[in-house]
């Protein structure tokens, strides 16, 4: 059954009250923290900024996908499929501002219409992000500790750069 878009999408309005309890309810709430988070540096602004107009439609919404990749990435998620695992979870819901999260097929589908332009854009959003970070931090000397692995890749991984 197909879905308006207008019954997907989920306006959130004020943080959640965070408090320790012994009621078993999500195991996703630092979902929470990262969520303000993400508010705070107006991750959402950025990417409609710097990538949205490169990246594939959705019914969803271009940003609440990235989240939803977020979500599951940080929810310790490996395949697509372990989405299924967030089919119901109210904090995952709120997290990417749906009211339905989207299938791994849905997903998988958007994720299909990615080209390079859609790749770069989103590498222009990390880059903006790091460097508001270093620009926040104000240090007269930056050290870049790069991990040997990537040296070792003979510069076939996607994105390795080499250098001195």
């Amino acid at each position: 059954m197909r879905l308006r878009r207008t019954e997907l999408r989920r306006r959130i309005n004020a943080n959640l009250v965070i408090r320790s309890s012994d009621a078993n309810l999500t195991s996703h709430a630092g979902l929470e923290l990262f969520r303000r988070l993400l508010c705070r540096i107006e991750f959402g602004s950025l990417l409609r900024d710097k990538a949205t107009r490169h990246l594939p439609e959705s019914d969803f919404g271009k940003v609440s996908m990235i989240l939803v990749l977020l979500a599951l990435i940080f929810s310790g998620g490996r395949r697509l499929r372990h989405l299924s695992r967030f089919e119901n979870d109210p904090l995952v819901s709120r997290f990417c501002s749906l009211a339905k999260i989207p299938t791994a097929r849905s997903v998988g589908r958007w994720l299909s219409q990615f080209d390079s332009r859609s790749v770069d854009a989103l590498r222009e959003v990390n880059l903006a992000l790091a460097s508001g970070v270093v620009d926040t931090v104000g240090a007269a000397r930056l050290t870049i500790d790069i991990d040997g692995s990537v040296v070792s890749t003979g510069l076939k991984t996607e994105g390795a750069k080499r250098g001195y």
